[in-house]
């Protein structure tokens, strides 16, 4: 109950924030005149990709579909990339975080497995799964880095990047029950790290991981009835969730 209560509060006192905890980000979003959004930092030198954000090339770049170019792997380094190298160079992909500033964030991800070489390959590979869960667990969050920085969201975006993969069909179709398990008891820790940091995580936060645990009890448990449509429903339309389905769903999903 506590949890569930604790959920409400977040739908009701964080909504109001949630603009400038997106906007005190010490990463760079630049959006061009098409809409696409470029949300990594500025580097100068990455050893995976040429072209950066924030660099004169990058720039120069006239649309969406030029971005994406220039942010493939090379053929011959995915090749001999190992899989956590490439697990690695998927979170650093330039476009990751384009999920943030779009209508559906699924489509969005989805779109990147499918266009993005780098997550395509990551798809295909067998121990793939492991290595996400892997990075997906060990994520560390800093209490250091979010006072240093004020409000550092850059740990928020990643772990919202990773789950919206993992709950994408490319990967959870393809996960065993033994994976599955898994992956539910990561994302209870990470919805309680969400509740626990109410002053960091937001609102989106912590629906990406209820969708994350909402997509594994679709899969494996025998829900039917009331329940069953809650989940279904919120699965269907998470980010405009109201109070209500926010509560219920908890109710459903925090056990």
């Amino acid at each position: 109950m506590k949890k569930r209560k604790i959920v409400m509060f977040v739908s009701l006192c964080l909504m109001a924030v949630g603009v400038f905890l997106y906007a005190c980000t010490d990463k760079t979003i630049e959006i061009d005149e098409t809409g696409q959004a470029s949300t990594r930092a500025i580097e100068d030198v990455n050893e995976y990709y040429r072209v950066l954000p924030g660099t004169s090339e990058w720039k120069s770049l006239e649309s969406g579909d030029e971005m994406f170019q220039v942010s493939q792997l090379p053929e011959s380094m995915l090749r001999e990339l190992s899989t956590e190298e490439l697990v690695d160079a998927c979170m650093q992909f330039p476009l990751a975080y384009d999920f943030l500033l779009a209508n559906d964030e699924r489509y969005t991800t989805s779109f990147a497995i499918h266009n993005f070489n780098g997550l395509a390959e990551l798809s295909k590979r067998k121990d793939g799964i492991i290595e996400l869960l892997e990075i997906y667990r060990s994520m560390p969050y800093s209490e250091e880095a979010t006072r240093d920085s004020g409000i550092y969201r850059v740990f928020a975006f990643s772990l919202g990047y990773i789950e919206l993969i993992l709950a994408d069909p490319s990967f959870i179709d393809k996960m065993s029950d033994e994976e599955l398990h898994s992956l539910r008891v990561i994302a209870l820790d990470r919805y309680q790290e969400k509740i626990d940091h109410l002053g960091y995580m937001n609102l989106s936060d912590i629906k990406r991981s209820l969708l994350v645990l909402a997509e594994i009890e679709l899969k494996t448990s025998s829900l039917s009835g009331n329940d069953l449509e809650i989940i279904k429903k919120f699965q269907k339309n998470y980010m405009f969730s109201d109070d209500e389905l926010l509560e219920e769903v908890s109710r459903v999903l925090i056990k």
